[in-house]
Protein backbone atom coordinates (compact mmCIF):
# COMPACT_ATOMS: atom_id res chain seq x y z
CA UNK A 1 0.00 0.00 0.00
CA UNK A 2 1.54 3.23 -1.19
CA UNK A 3 0.89 6.50 1.35
CA UNK A 4 1.37 8.74 -1.77
CA UNK A 5 -1.64 11.38 -2.38
CA UNK A 6 -2.72 11.78 -6.46
CA UNK A 7 -0.28 14.19 -8.65
CA UNK A 8 -3.08 16.69 -8.28
CA UNK A 9 -4.19 16.46 -4.17
CA UNK A 10 -0.16 15.78 -3.64
CA UNK A 11 0.08 19.52 -5.58
CA UNK A 12 -2.92 21.37 -4.10
CA UNK A 13 -1.26 20.16 -0.58
CA UNK A 14 1.69 21.99 -1.32
CA UNK A 15 0.20 24.88 -2.21
CA UNK A 16 -2.51 24.79 1.09
CA UNK A 17 1.12 24.37 2.75
CA UNK A 18 3.02 27.52 1.28
CA UNK A 19 -0.40 30.01 1.90
CA UNK A 20 -0.42 29.11 5.63
CA UNK A 21 3.48 29.76 5.58
CA UNK A 22 3.07 32.88 3.58
CA UNK A 23 -0.41 33.90 5.64
CA UNK A 24 2.33 33.77 8.92
CA UNK A 25 4.79 36.16 7.78
CA UNK A 26 2.55 38.06 6.30
CA UNK A 27 0.57 38.27 9.83
CA UNK A 28 3.54 38.56 12.10
CA UNK A 29 3.44 41.99 12.92
CA UNK A 30 -0.16 41.83 14.66
CA UNK A 31 0.84 38.45 16.58
CA UNK A 32 1.97 38.39 20.35
CA UNK A 33 5.71 37.34 20.57
CA UNK A 34 4.64 35.18 23.56
CA UNK A 35 1.07 33.21 23.60
CA UNK A 36 -1.48 34.70 26.39
CA UNK A 37 -2.43 30.77 27.94
CA UNK A 38 -1.58 29.10 30.68
CA UNK A 39 -0.12 25.55 30.03
CA UNK A 40 -3.37 23.54 30.20
CA UNK A 41 -4.31 25.53 27.11
CA UNK A 42 -1.53 25.21 25.29
CA UNK A 43 -1.32 21.28 25.79
CA UNK A 44 -5.31 20.65 25.13
CA UNK A 45 -5.12 20.56 21.08
CA UNK A 46 -2.29 18.20 21.18
CA UNK A 47 -2.89 15.44 24.21
CA UNK A 48 -5.66 13.28 22.02
CA UNK A 49 -5.64 9.05 21.77
CA UNK A 50 -4.10 7.91 18.93
CA UNK A 51 -5.83 8.14 16.00
CA UNK A 52 -6.57 4.70 14.33
CA UNK A 53 -8.10 6.08 11.11
CA UNK A 54 -6.93 8.40 9.13
CA UNK A 55 -8.62 12.61 8.12
CA UNK A 56 -8.90 15.08 5.48
CA UNK A 57 -5.03 16.03 4.49
CA UNK A 58 -6.38 19.75 3.89
CA UNK A 59 -8.32 20.16 6.89
CA UNK A 60 -5.68 18.85 9.29
CA UNK A 61 -3.31 21.27 8.11
CA UNK A 62 -5.05 23.97 8.65
CA UNK A 63 -5.93 22.97 11.80
CA UNK A 64 -2.45 22.46 12.85
CA UNK A 65 -0.90 25.78 11.79
CA UNK A 66 -4.37 27.44 13.25
CA UNK A 67 -3.25 26.02 17.09
CA UNK A 68 0.03 26.27 16.64
CA UNK A 69 0.51 29.77 15.66
CA UNK A 70 -1.96 30.77 18.76
CA UNK A 71 0.53 28.51 20.97
CA UNK A 72 3.68 29.66 19.95
CA UNK A 73 6.69 31.68 20.86
CA UNK A 74 7.60 33.64 17.93
CA UNK A 75 11.35 33.73 17.57
CA UNK A 76 10.65 34.82 14.12
CA UNK A 77 9.46 38.01 15.37
CA UNK A 78 11.39 41.27 15.20
CA UNK A 79 10.00 41.88 18.79
CA UNK A 80 11.86 38.59 20.29
CA UNK A 81 15.08 39.32 21.91
CA UNK A 82 15.68 36.44 24.07
CA UNK A 83 18.81 33.74 24.34
CA UNK A 84 21.15 33.31 21.08
CA UNK A 85 17.51 32.05 18.92
CA UNK A 86 18.11 33.54 15.37
CA UNK A 87 14.35 34.72 13.22
CA UNK A 88 15.46 32.40 10.47
CA UNK A 89 15.36 32.87 7.21
CA UNK A 90 13.03 32.25 4.28
CA UNK A 91 15.92 30.82 2.06
CA UNK A 92 15.83 28.33 4.82
CA UNK A 93 12.30 27.43 4.56
CA UNK A 94 12.54 26.89 1.25
CA UNK A 95 15.85 24.85 1.44
CA UNK A 96 14.38 22.77 4.50
CA UNK A 97 11.06 21.93 2.24
CA UNK A 98 13.37 20.48 -0.62
CA UNK A 99 15.42 18.86 1.30
CA UNK A 100 12.57 16.83 2.94
CA UNK A 101 11.31 16.41 -0.22
CA UNK A 102 14.41 14.69 -1.87
CA UNK A 103 14.94 12.86 1.57
CA UNK A 104 18.75 12.17 1.57
CA UNK A 105 20.62 10.50 4.02
CA UNK A 106 23.91 11.92 4.04
CA UNK A 107 25.95 8.89 5.81
CA UNK A 108 27.37 7.49 3.50
CA UNK A 109 28.36 9.32 -0.41
CA UNK A 110 26.99 6.58 -2.46
CA UNK A 111 23.26 6.62 -1.09
CA UNK A 112 23.64 10.93 -1.10
CA UNK A 113 26.25 11.77 -3.18
CA UNK A 114 25.05 15.35 -4.49
CA UNK A 115 24.15 16.08 -0.82
CA UNK A 116 27.67 14.90 0.29
CA UNK A 117 29.48 17.40 -2.34
CA UNK A 118 27.40 20.03 -1.06
CA UNK A 119 28.20 19.71 2.10
CA UNK A 120 31.57 19.28 1.47
CA UNK A 121 31.11 23.10 -0.27
CA UNK A 122 28.82 24.32 2.51
CA UNK A 123 31.90 23.32 5.22
CA UNK A 124 34.52 25.16 3.42
CA UNK A 125 32.20 28.50 2.74
CA UNK A 126 31.95 28.58 6.43
CA UNK A 127 35.54 28.27 7.19
CA UNK A 128 36.16 31.37 4.50
CA UNK A 129 33.78 33.25 5.53
CA UNK A 130 34.64 33.15 9.27
CA UNK A 131 37.90 33.94 8.04
CA UNK A 132 39.99 30.57 8.78
CA UNK A 133 42.62 29.48 6.01
CA UNK A 134 41.63 26.93 3.43
CA UNK A 135 42.98 23.67 5.24
CA UNK A 136 39.86 23.72 7.69
CA UNK A 137 37.06 20.97 6.88
CA UNK A 138 34.72 19.38 9.15
CA UNK A 139 31.62 18.26 9.36
CA UNK A 140 27.73 19.76 9.47
CA UNK A 141 26.27 19.08 12.71
CA UNK A 142 22.84 19.52 14.66
CA UNK A 143 23.87 22.74 16.91
CA UNK A 144 27.12 24.26 18.77
CA UNK A 145 26.52 21.53 20.97
CA UNK A 146 26.84 19.16 19.04
CA UNK A 147 29.90 20.88 16.71
CA UNK A 148 31.86 21.30 20.38
CA UNK A 149 31.15 17.52 21.42
CA UNK A 150 32.49 16.87 18.10
CA UNK A 151 35.69 18.92 18.13
CA UNK A 152 36.37 17.94 22.01
CA UNK A 153 36.38 14.23 21.33
CA UNK A 154 38.53 14.70 18.42
CA UNK A 155 40.77 16.75 20.87
CA UNK A 156 40.01 13.85 23.42
CA UNK A 157 41.34 11.11 21.45
CA UNK A 158 44.26 12.73 19.62
CA UNK A 159 45.63 13.55 23.15
CA UNK A 160 45.97 10.20 24.34
CA UNK A 161 46.90 8.81 21.13
CA UNK A 162 50.18 11.70 20.95
CA UNK A 163 50.90 10.50 24.32
CA UNK A 164 50.57 6.76 23.49
CA UNK A 165 47.79 5.73 25.99
CA UNK A 166 44.71 3.84 25.88
CA UNK A 167 41.30 5.48 26.81
CA UNK A 168 41.45 2.90 29.92
CA UNK A 169 44.95 4.07 30.94
CA UNK A 170 44.51 7.81 30.25
CA UNK A 171 41.25 9.42 30.72
CA UNK A 172 41.29 9.99 34.38
CA UNK A 173 44.64 11.74 33.86
CA UNK A 174 43.52 14.52 31.40
CA UNK A 175 42.84 18.47 32.35
CA UNK A 176 40.86 20.69 29.72
CA UNK A 177 40.65 24.22 30.88
CA UNK A 178 37.99 27.47 29.96
CA UNK A 179 36.31 30.47 31.75
CA UNK A 180 33.73 30.11 34.11
CA UNK A 181 31.83 31.48 30.98
CA UNK A 182 32.22 28.54 29.14
CA UNK A 183 28.80 27.20 27.51
CA UNK A 184 27.33 24.62 29.59
CA UNK A 185 27.49 22.45 26.83
CA UNK A 186 31.07 21.66 27.00
CA UNK A 187 30.74 20.18 30.49
CA UNK A 188 27.69 18.24 29.04
CA UNK A 189 30.42 17.20 26.54
CA UNK A 190 33.20 16.09 28.78
CA UNK A 191 30.36 14.33 30.84
CA UNK A 192 29.37 12.20 27.54
CA UNK A 193 33.13 11.96 26.89
CA UNK A 194 33.81 9.94 30.54
CA UNK A 195 35.38 12.75 31.86
CA UNK A 196 34.19 13.99 35.53
CA UNK A 197 33.35 17.93 36.70
CA UNK A 198 36.94 17.98 38.08
CA UNK A 199 38.36 17.49 34.81
CA UNK A 200 36.87 20.69 33.60
CA UNK A 201 39.27 23.24 35.25
CA UNK A 202 37.47 26.60 34.91
CA UNK A 203 39.51 29.65 35.31
CA UNK A 204 37.49 33.05 36.83
CA UNK A 205 36.68 35.00 34.48
CA UNK A 206 37.93 38.82 34.49
CA UNK A 207 35.21 41.64 34.67
CA UNK A 208 35.04 42.18 31.35
CA UNK A 209 33.81 38.28 31.61
CA UNK A 210 36.95 37.38 29.15
CA UNK A 211 39.51 34.16 30.90
CA UNK A 212 42.07 35.35 33.30
CA UNK A 213 45.22 34.40 31.43
CA UNK A 214 47.99 34.88 34.08
CA UNK A 215 45.74 32.43 36.69
CA UNK A 216 44.88 30.24 33.34
CA UNK A 217 48.83 29.66 33.10
CA UNK A 218 49.42 28.89 36.55
CA UNK A 219 46.97 26.60 36.54
CA UNK A 220 48.16 24.49 33.54
CA UNK A 221 51.86 24.55 35.06
CA UNK A 222 50.64 23.08 39.06
CA UNK A 223 48.61 20.51 36.89
CA UNK A 224 51.60 19.37 34.84
CA UNK A 225 53.42 19.50 38.50
CA UNK A 226 50.97 17.09 39.99
CA UNK A 227 51.31 14.35 37.72
CA UNK A 228 48.32 15.47 35.39
CA UNK A 229 47.70 15.96 31.85
CA UNK A 230 46.42 19.33 30.36
CA UNK A 231 45.43 18.77 26.57
CA UNK A 232 42.92 21.76 25.71
CA UNK A 233 41.48 25.45 26.41
CA UNK A 234 38.48 26.44 24.96
CA UNK A 235 38.36 29.95 24.05
CA UNK A 236 34.82 31.95 23.82
CA UNK A 237 34.17 33.75 20.50
CA UNK A 238 31.09 35.55 22.03
CA UNK A 239 30.18 34.05 25.50
CA UNK A 240 25.94 33.90 25.22
CA UNK A 241 25.73 35.31 28.65
CA UNK A 242 27.38 38.81 27.62
CA UNK A 243 28.96 38.18 24.33
CA UNK A 244 32.32 38.26 25.59
CA UNK A 245 35.47 37.12 23.20
CA UNK A 246 38.50 35.95 24.96
CA UNK A 247 41.74 37.16 24.07
CA UNK A 248 42.64 34.14 21.25
CA UNK A 249 45.83 35.19 19.92
CA UNK A 250 46.99 35.16 23.62
CA UNK A 251 45.08 31.85 24.03
CA UNK A 252 46.60 30.28 20.76
CA UNK A 253 50.38 31.75 21.61
CA UNK A 254 49.97 29.66 25.71
CA UNK A 255 48.64 26.67 23.87
CA UNK A 256 51.27 26.45 21.54
CA UNK A 257 54.12 26.94 24.27
CA UNK A 258 52.46 24.25 26.69
CA UNK A 259 51.57 21.70 23.24
CA UNK A 260 47.77 21.90 23.80
CA UNK A 261 44.65 21.81 21.42
CA UNK A 262 43.41 25.35 20.74
CA UNK A 263 39.12 24.90 20.64
CA UNK A 264 36.99 27.99 19.79
CA UNK A 265 33.26 28.02 20.63
CA UNK A 266 32.26 30.48 18.35
CA UNK A 267 28.62 29.06 18.26
CA UNK A 268 27.31 32.40 18.86
CA UNK A 269 29.99 35.23 17.72
CA UNK A 270 32.37 33.87 15.23
CA UNK A 271 30.29 34.69 12.05
CA UNK A 272 30.85 38.36 13.19
CA UNK A 273 34.58 38.12 12.54
CA UNK A 274 33.20 39.12 8.88
CA UNK A 275 32.32 42.35 9.58
CA UNK A 276 34.55 45.19 11.03
CA UNK A 277 34.98 43.89 14.39
CA UNK A 278 37.23 41.09 12.92
CA UNK A 279 40.07 42.40 14.93
CA UNK A 280 38.72 41.05 18.09
CA UNK A 281 38.74 37.63 17.02
CA UNK A 282 42.77 37.89 16.22
CA UNK A 283 43.94 34.48 16.81
CA UNK A 284 40.64 32.59 16.07
CA UNK A 285 42.59 31.23 12.91
CA UNK A 286 45.04 29.55 14.76
CA UNK A 287 42.58 27.10 16.56
CA UNK A 288 43.42 23.24 15.90
CA UNK A 289 39.29 23.26 16.07
CA UNK A 290 36.13 25.80 16.14
CA UNK A 291 32.50 25.16 16.74
CA UNK A 292 30.26 27.31 14.61
CA UNK A 293 26.21 27.66 15.41
CA UNK A 294 24.78 28.83 11.31
CA UNK A 295 21.33 28.74 12.91
CA UNK A 296 22.04 31.66 15.61
CA UNK A 297 24.17 34.63 13.23
CA UNK A 298 23.90 33.06 10.29
CA UNK A 299 20.42 32.87 10.86
CA UNK A 300 19.22 29.36 9.51
CA UNK A 301 16.44 27.43 10.65
CA UNK A 302 17.10 24.78 13.20
CA UNK A 303 18.75 22.53 13.00
CA UNK A 304 22.60 23.40 11.65
CA UNK A 305 25.74 23.46 13.55
CA UNK A 306 29.05 22.78 12.05
CA UNK A 307 32.32 21.62 13.81
CA UNK A 308 35.68 22.66 11.77
CA UNK A 309 39.10 21.25 12.21
CA UNK A 310 42.71 22.34 11.02
CA UNK A 311 43.01 18.39 10.47
CA UNK A 312 40.01 17.32 9.37
CA UNK A 313 41.20 13.87 8.72
CA UNK A 314 41.07 13.13 12.38
CA UNK A 315 37.58 13.55 12.68
CA UNK A 316 38.00 10.43 10.75
CA UNK A 317 40.55 9.07 13.02
CA UNK A 318 38.51 9.21 16.09
CA UNK A 319 35.34 8.47 14.58
CA UNK A 320 35.32 5.69 11.92
CA UNK A 321 33.94 2.68 12.32
CA UNK A 322 33.24 0.26 9.63
CA UNK A 323 30.74 -2.84 10.31
CA UNK A 324 30.19 -5.51 7.15
CA UNK A 325 27.56 -3.93 6.75
CA UNK A 326 28.52 -0.34 5.83
CA UNK A 327 32.16 -0.78 4.93
CA UNK A 328 32.53 -1.01 1.03
CA UNK A 329 35.66 0.02 -1.75
CA UNK A 330 35.74 3.63 -1.48
CA UNK A 331 36.61 5.65 -4.64
CA UNK A 332 39.21 8.46 -4.30
CA UNK A 333 37.10 11.69 -3.78
CA UNK A 334 34.05 9.80 -2.17
CA UNK A 335 33.77 11.07 1.40
CA UNK A 336 30.97 9.24 3.58
CA UNK A 337 30.49 11.65 6.52
CA UNK A 338 29.37 9.05 8.73
CA UNK A 339 33.29 8.55 9.39
CA UNK A 340 33.39 12.15 10.19
CA UNK A 341 31.21 11.96 13.40
CA UNK A 342 28.82 10.32 15.22
CA UNK A 343 25.83 9.95 13.39
CA UNK A 344 25.45 7.36 10.79
CA UNK A 345 21.68 8.79 9.23
CA UNK A 346 22.11 11.94 9.05
CA UNK A 347 19.61 14.81 7.21
CA UNK A 348 20.29 17.10 4.58
CA UNK A 349 20.99 20.12 6.93
CA UNK A 350 23.49 21.42 4.60
CA UNK A 351 21.28 22.14 1.58
CA UNK A 352 19.09 25.27 3.29
CA UNK A 353 22.75 26.34 4.22
CA UNK A 354 24.23 26.31 0.23
CA UNK A 355 20.72 27.44 -1.09
CA UNK A 356 21.08 30.64 1.54
CA UNK A 357 24.48 31.61 0.46
CA UNK A 358 23.83 31.63 -3.21
CA UNK A 359 20.36 33.36 -2.48
CA UNK A 360 21.80 36.36 -0.08
CA UNK A 361 25.56 35.85 -0.60
CA UNK A 362 28.47 36.59 1.79
CA UNK A 363 27.78 40.62 1.53
CA UNK A 364 24.01 39.67 2.50
CA UNK A 365 24.98 38.18 5.46
CA UNK A 366 27.57 40.56 6.66
CA UNK A 367 25.50 43.70 5.90
CA UNK A 368 22.86 41.62 8.15
CA UNK A 369 25.07 40.99 11.31
CA UNK A 370 26.93 45.02 11.26
CA UNK A 371 23.13 46.05 11.64
CA UNK A 372 22.07 44.05 14.45
CA UNK A 373 25.75 45.04 15.93
CA UNK A 374 24.64 48.50 14.97
CA UNK A 375 21.45 48.39 16.54
CA UNK A 376 22.62 47.08 19.57
CA UNK A 377 25.27 49.94 19.56
CA UNK A 378 22.77 52.40 19.47
CA UNK A 379 20.42 50.83 21.91
CA UNK A 380 23.69 51.16 24.75
CA UNK A 381 23.79 54.77 23.76
CA UNK A 382 20.06 55.23 24.33
CA UNK A 383 20.15 53.47 27.85
CA UNK A 384 23.47 55.18 28.77
CA UNK A 385 21.60 58.72 28.03
CA UNK A 386 18.58 57.44 30.28
CA UNK A 387 17.99 58.18 33.72
CA UNK A 388 15.75 55.25 34.20
CA UNK A 389 18.13 52.70 33.09
CA UNK A 390 21.67 51.66 33.39
CA UNK A 391 23.99 49.45 31.06
CA UNK A 392 25.66 46.21 33.24
CA UNK A 393 27.17 44.32 30.45
CA UNK A 394 28.57 45.36 27.22
CA UNK A 395 30.47 43.38 24.86
CA UNK A 396 30.74 44.48 21.63
CA UNK A 397 28.87 42.24 19.93
CA UNK A 398 24.81 42.08 19.90
CA UNK A 399 24.41 41.37 23.54
CA UNK A 400 23.47 43.68 25.94
CA UNK A 401 22.87 43.71 29.64
CA UNK A 402 20.77 46.32 31.61
CA UNK A 403 18.69 47.51 34.31
CA UNK A 404 15.68 49.60 34.94
CA UNK A 405 16.70 51.55 37.91
CA UNK A 406 13.75 54.45 37.63
CA UNK A 407 13.71 56.21 41.26
CA UNK A 408 14.75 53.09 42.72
CA UNK A 409 17.86 51.69 44.30
CA UNK A 410 19.59 49.25 46.82
CA UNK A 411 17.92 45.73 47.33
CA UNK A 412 14.50 46.11 45.71
CA UNK A 413 15.90 46.86 42.00
CA UNK A 414 16.34 42.61 41.69
CA UNK A 415 12.90 42.25 42.70
CA UNK A 416 11.78 45.58 40.29
CA UNK A 417 13.46 44.18 37.36
CA UNK A 418 11.98 40.26 37.67
CA UNK A 419 8.67 41.34 37.99
CA UNK A 420 9.00 43.45 35.04
CA UNK A 421 10.71 40.75 32.90
CA UNK A 422 7.19 38.89 34.09
CA UNK A 423 5.48 41.73 33.32
CA UNK A 424 6.79 41.77 30.05
CA UNK A 425 6.20 37.73 29.56
CA UNK A 426 2.88 37.99 30.31
CA UNK A 427 1.84 40.53 28.04
CA UNK A 428 3.35 39.02 25.35
CA UNK A 429 4.43 42.26 22.92
CA UNK A 430 8.63 41.43 23.14
CA UNK A 431 10.12 38.90 24.35
CA UNK A 432 13.75 39.46 26.59
CA UNK A 433 15.47 37.28 28.80
CA UNK A 434 17.29 37.65 32.05
CA UNK A 435 20.58 37.11 33.65
CA UNK A 436 22.93 37.85 37.18
CA UNK A 437 25.91 39.84 36.05
CA UNK A 438 27.57 40.55 39.37
CA UNK A 439 25.16 39.37 41.93
CA UNK A 440 22.51 41.84 40.08
CA UNK A 441 19.62 40.40 38.08
CA UNK A 442 19.73 42.41 34.44
CA UNK A 443 17.30 41.91 31.70
CA UNK A 444 19.74 40.50 28.69
CA UNK A 445 18.83 41.06 25.09
CA UNK A 446 21.05 39.36 22.60
CA UNK A 447 20.22 40.57 18.45
CA UNK A 448 20.49 37.48 15.91
CA UNK A 449 17.40 38.80 13.80
CA UNK A 450 17.73 40.08 10.70
CA UNK A 451 14.22 41.38 10.78
CA UNK A 452 14.53 43.62 14.05
CA UNK A 453 14.44 47.45 13.10
CA UNK A 454 15.14 50.74 15.00
CA UNK A 455 11.73 50.73 15.63
CA UNK A 456 11.41 47.70 17.26
CA UNK A 457 14.37 48.78 19.41
CA UNK A 458 12.43 52.02 20.30
CA UNK A 459 9.57 49.84 21.61
CA UNK A 460 11.06 47.41 23.53
CA UNK A 461 12.78 50.14 25.13
CA UNK A 462 9.12 52.34 25.89
CA UNK A 463 7.33 49.44 26.71
CA UNK A 464 10.33 48.08 29.79
CA UNK A 465 9.75 52.41 31.05
CA UNK A 466 5.96 52.26 30.67
CA UNK A 467 6.37 48.80 32.75
CA UNK A 468 8.97 50.34 35.35
CA UNK A 469 6.72 52.95 36.14
CA UNK A 470 3.73 50.83 35.92
CA UNK A 471 5.40 48.40 38.50
CA UNK A 472 7.08 51.31 41.00
CA UNK A 473 3.57 53.65 41.10
CA UNK A 474 2.26 49.96 42.59
CA UNK A 475 5.01 49.52 45.42
CA UNK A 476 4.36 53.12 46.49
CA UNK A 477 0.77 53.32 46.77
Amino acid sequence: MSLDFSHKEFRNLLHVAADEIADLYESLDQRKVFPDKTPEEIAKPYHQTLPDKGGDAESIIREAMKTISERSTWNISSRFFAYVTSCGHQAGILGDMLAAAINQNCGKWHIAPAAAEIEKTVVSWLADFTGLTSNYGGIITTGGSHANFTCLHAARDIALDRAGLTLKEGLHNLVIYGSTETHSCVDKSLSALGMGKDQFVKIQANSDCKIDLDKLEKKIVADKKQGLQPFCVVGNAGTVNTGAVDDLEALADLCEKHNLWFHVDGAYGAPAAATHLAPLFKGMDRCDSIAIDPHKWLYAPVEAGCALLKEPKLLRQVNSLLPPYLSADVEAGRMDYMEYGFQLSRGFKAFKLWLAFRIYGAQGFRDAISTNIHLMDEFKKQLAADDEFEVVGDSGLSVVCFRYRGENSGEDLDQLNRRLLERAEAKGEVFIGGTVLNDQFAFRICCVNHRVTQKDVDALLEHLREGGRELSLKKSA
